[in-house]
């Protein structure tokens, strides 16, 4: 055994150590979603419902079908105004324009159908909201006009929005032209 001893103690917390539980790390993306509930006007639930969004940001159209309970989700949606279009034969078609999808952003919007031809066209007209209540997940959105308009640092580098993201906070690099570091909550580097 070529001499080497390997004390218990320490071969228990490498055991340990590699049987502990990973932590939970936050969770992102560069995508957002809407999701919600097809209802009549009587605000019974409606299962069956063909659901497209469409929007001049992304050239993929996506479509659901709402479920048995009238529920319906939609995935992966890059970030921007939406129209989102709601069909079924015996009702009229919905249509809810300016649905603005932003990254990270789970939207809750239901869909209302009224009783009619398909080729009645009912266009919803409200604000949508743009609170996920369904997940705890902070993020924050900036846009481009907004960062072009602030001056955000004599640098007007774009990594310089970080500092305006809540609990972040920064140090320069030291070498002129490097830029700087950022810290996220206390965390190293």
């Amino acid at each position: 055994m070529n001499g080497r001893r390997i004390s218990i103690p320490a071969l228990a917390v490498a055991v340990l150590l590699c049987l502990a539980p990973e932590p939970a790390r936050a969770q992102s993306t560069n995508e957002g979603s809407v999701r919600g509930h097809v209802k009549d006007a009587l605000g019974a639930l409606v299962p069956g419902v063909a659901i497209t969004a469409t929007s001049d940001a992304s050239p993929i159209e996506r479509r659901v079908t709402s479920d048995a309970t009238g529920y319906y989700r939609l995935d992966n949606l890059l970030p921007g105004t939406y129209t989102i279009t709601a069909e079924l034969q015996g009702f009229s078609k919905s249509r809810r324009e300016g649905v603005v999808v932003q990254a990270g952003l789970n939207l809750g919007l239901d869909i209302p159908m009224a009783i009619g031809a398909l080729t009645e066209v009912v266009n919803v007209e409200a604000d949508t909201p743009m609170l996920d209540t369904k997940s705890s997940v902070q993020s924050l959105n900036i846009s481009g006009e907004f960062l072009r308009e602030i001056p955000v640092s004599p640098r007007r580098l774009w990594a310089d929005a970080l500092s305006l993201a809540p609990g972040v906070t920064s140090a320069d690099g030291g070498i002129a032209g490097t830029g700087g570091y950022y810290f996220l909550r206390g965390a190293s580097q």
